[in-house]
């Protein structure tokens, strides 16, 4: 097929799903009594040369996207060849009408009454060649007939994304085929950009993609996540993004719904209930909070792997808990820097002194999740975290099978806590 050039008249503007009985009864029109159609004279069984004005009687000339003339019996004769005067399109008549190219075409006014075609596209050429993409994003719309749809990503021949418009094929099986996202009203996107992957710091990807945090489901290190290039999500920081649905962009990836830099996490840092957009934060590339009164922590997200969100600390006094009600004062340690931060967080206390944990919340109030603590923060932040008391004697860990009232380790970060002189009991082994 001859390719075609760009469509024409994009600022024409789109019929509403009323407006497509009109096009039924004018493709029944055109047929019966030689109305002239979209894109050139569509001439019914009347009689006529298509030399005249076209006032109905059969004989008339008609202006569109392309030149073409009618044979008779209800055929529109374009530049390229002969092409059908109107399609079905789930039960709704769409005029057939001549592309730009000369090439036969659809009219999109038709199509967006029942598919809600993106931007405004006068006569888009039929099966338009291109292949399935994982990196050219979908199209998520709501169709008048169909409701919440989607038109899945491809690459076109020309190396730019497009959407594929074959799963909504007429009903003698045509369809548009893989039409260009800019022919569609949406942004240029070159195919190969949607996955690419990027720094957050230097930023080189194409608009309308950016650096954005993704969970993926084949990364080993940083917490189930990478930075790829993709379409940000549109919610700010803080905006609630419980229950929000993630976009699946191929290759395991999947998009969540804040904007760029920023992640879908717990509200709060032992608290899954609810999820906020904060900024992220990682070690691979590393990628710090951008407060030293933040830390980053790792947290199931509602995707149901781990990415880092930066949460603010509470600066709370581990020794006298003066947290809220609910709350008490646990330690976080940075999962970049490892910097030790203090938070007030929900008091659940699932778990007693010495038991293995996985979060703040299950300890109990005068305890924190913690490791070994004569051991670096990165030497045990995994799999072998313990419910610890804090002491400030030795009398102090007699309670729960603790060993001595010691100095934790340091590691490579500081302390941002008030209680300056912190001890924790060392557990033993």
């Amino acid at each position: 097929m001859r390719r075609s050039a760009k469509f024409a008249g994009l600022a024409s503007a789109l019929l509403a799903l009323g407006a497509c009985h009109d096009l039924e009864a004018l493709s029944e029109d055109a047929v019966n009594n030689g109305t002239g159609g979209t894109g050139g004279i569509v001439f019914g069984d009347g009689d006529g040369d298509g030399d005249g004005d076209g006032d109905g009687d059969g004989d008339g000339d008609g202006d569109g996207d392309g030149d073409g003339d009618g044979d008779g019996d209800g055929d529109l004769q374009c530049d390229f060849g002969t092409c059908q005067s109107s399609f079905s399109l789930m039960g709704v008549t769409v005029a057939g009408c001549c592309a730009d190219s000369g090439e036969c075409g659809a009219d999109a006014s038709g199509i967006s009454g029942v598919i809600g075609l993106p931007g405004s596209v006068t006569c888009p050429e039929l099966e338009q060649p291109g292949a399935s993409d994982p990196s050219c994003p979908a199209h998520q719309f709501t169709s008048p007939l169909t409701g919440p749809s989607m038109l899945p990503g491809c690459c076109n021949d020309f190396g730019e994304c497009g959407l594929d418009f074959s799963v909504f094929p007429f009903s003698g099986g045509e369809s548009l085929g893989c039409q260009a996202r800019s022919e569609a009203g949406l942004d240029t996107i070159p195919c190969g950009e949607v996955g690419r992957t990027c720094t957050l710091e230097s930023d080189d990807c194409s608009f309308p993609t950016s650096c954005t945090t993704v969970h993926d489901d084949f990364s080993s290190t940083n917490g189930g996540v990478s930075y790829v290039c993709a379409p940000p999500g549109t919610l700010d920081e803080g905006n609630d993004c419980t229950g929000i649905s993630w976009t699946d962009l191929g290759n395991g990836r999947y998009a969540g719904p804040c904007s760029e830099d920023l992640v879908c996490v717990p509200t709060n840092a032992s608290d899954t209930s609810s999820y906020n957009c904060l900024t992220s934060c990682g070690e691979y590339p590393t990628h710090t909070c951008p407060s030293s009164s933040q830390y980053c922590a790792y947290e199931y997200n509602s995707h149901g792997s781990v990415m880092g969100g930066c949460y603010d600390s509470d600066y709370c006094s581990a020794y006298q808990q003066n947290c809220a009600a609910g709350d008490a004062c646990y330690l976080a340690v940075d999962r970049v820097t490892y910097a030790v931060q203090s938070d007030c967080q929900p008091h659940l206390a699932t778990l007693s002194v010495g038991s293995y944990c996985t979060t703040n919340s299950e300890c109990p109030i005068g305890s924190t999740c913690w490791g070994p603590v004569t051991d670096s923060p990165d030497e045990w932040f995994t799999d072998n975290l313990r419910c610890t008391k804090y002491c400030t004697t030795v009398n102090d860990c007699l309670v729960g099978g603790g060993g001595e009232c010691v100095n934790p380790y340091l590691g490579i970060g500081f302390w941002n806590i008030p209680d300056v002189d912190l001890m924790l009991c060392e557990l033993p082994p």
